[in-house]
């Protein structure tokens, strides 16, 4: 089984890449900028379009502001999730009785039993991860000299974090000549100041220098800035500005511990929170099946495969397998109406149907529910995720029905 699951993610990682490399339509900078332009081969998946969520990837930088978001469509979403919504019924053509997915068993906490339900084991995750200089796009690191004494780099965060506390590890080389003059490094965040770090002659060497930045200080967005404080002087010095240097090595690093924030059900915010562009690291999207894999459900997640894979540009994309179980952490499920997988029941859908839930294990985490009665339902519900964004406001979408169109080779 476990060989079985591996060459199904396997498949899902290939599809991402095809789906990087051989894009017809229109691609968005923001999530496909880059990707290169190559013969696709000749499968019967749909083109992709371009992202649907690409008008949402520039929203929210702020994290106090993804929080006050977070509260309010995760409100909506709750109030509209029974099915007795008149919006519902009128803009996303539901019946008004819309049945939600069951969760017949109360999940629990496999290590110490605790019921999932209870509010303290539902308390908002912490995410511990590391940000290198290398993966800000500075691979071989970053070297003030000559006339350019000052740089930076830029670093983001998800939507759904909120930085908790921040640290700066800062690995430096430096001239003899810059380090005799007994100079600084001047450090600032979003304009803010971070702090002086000395550059003299016991300092010529490789070192590295701890400095805690403080946690409300970083965004959504962040530029990180390095400036030497007698940049004015040594500028002006042109017969020695080649020997003035300083170099911040790539393995200098930011640790960052972040909470996630509930960010609701609002279909509208898809493909958050499973691919978020402002996320420095390697999305990793889990697919969810029954007990047994079939043939259309594969299909379907082979197309959000390939749309993953678009969205990712230069990033690698995995796609854990998770056969009749949850996963601890957001992720997507595919199958029939009434399909029970793990501790969840699909709701008894009349044609393809998307619907965001709270994962069950722990709602912060989402679960995007892909529902159809046939393969080709499967396709339909697959295909209205990534050809145009979904409606705000609202945690389910009954598809109707549309063309998909055959993929070309490029």
């Amino acid at each position: 089984m476990p060989q079985r699951i591996g060459k199904i993610a396997h498949f899902f990682v290939v599809i991402a890449f095809i789906g990087g490399l051989g894009v017809s339509a229109p691609v968005n900078p923001a999530y496909g900028a880059g990707a290169d332009a190559q013969s696709a081969p000749d499968y019967r998946l749909p083109p992709l379009p371009a992202p649907a969520g690409s008008q949402a990837a520039s929203q929210g930088d702020a994290a106090g502001q993804g929080a006050a978001n977070a509260s309010q469509t995760s409100a909506d979403a709750t109030r509209q999730s029974s099915g007795s919504s008149a919006a519902n019924g009128a803009a996303g053509g539901l019946p008004m009785d819309f049945p939600p997915p069951v969760i017949s068993v109360a999940p629990q906490d496999s290590a110490s039993g605790q019921d999932a339900n209870d509010p303290s084991a539902q308390a908002n995750p912490i995410r511990d991860e590391t940000i290198s200089v290398a993966t800000m796009g500075q691979p071989n690191g970053l070297t003030l000299s000559g006339g350019q004494l000052q740089s930076g780099v830029v670093f983001t965060l998800p939507q759904d974090q909120v930085a908790t506390t921040a640290r700066l590890f800062l690995a430096l080389k430096v001239s003899p000549e810059l380090a005799a003059r007994d100079t600084s490094l001047h450090l600032m965040l979003n304009g803010q100041d971070l702090g002086n770090v000395s550059l003299n002659q016991a300092n010529a060497v490789d070192n590295v220098y701890q400095l805690d930045i403080p946690a409300t200080m970083v965004v959504g967005n962040n530029n990180l800035s390095f400036s030497v404080n007698d940049e004015n002087t040594l500028q002006c010095d042109r017969s020695q500005s080649d020997k003035y240097w300083v170099t911040i090595l790539p393995n200098s690093h930011i640790q960052l511990s972040s909470q996630i924030l509930d960010i609701g059900r609002d279909l509208s915010h898809f493909p958050r929170p499973f691919f978020d562009p402002l996320s420095m690291q390697s999305p990793t999207v889990s697919f969810v099946f029954g007990q047994t894999v079939k043939p259309e459900t594969v299909t379907a997640a082979a197309m959000l495969a390939s749309y993953f894979g678009l969205l990712s540009n230069y990033r690698n994309v995995n796609f854990p397998v998770h056969l009749n179980e949850l996963p601890a952490q957001n992720g997507i499920l595919f199958g029939a109406p009434g399909e029970k997988i793990g501790d969840i029941t699909l709701p008894a859908a009349t044609g393809p149907t998307l619907q965001m839930i709270d994962n069950p294990l722990n709602p912060v985490y989402k679960l995007l529910l892909v529902v159809g009665r046939n393969s080709e339902e499967l396709r339909q519900a697959a295909y209205r995720a990534i050809s145009s964004p979904l409606p705000s406001r609202q945690d389910t979408v009954q598809v109707t029905n549309q063309g998909i169109p055959l993929r070309q080779p490029l």
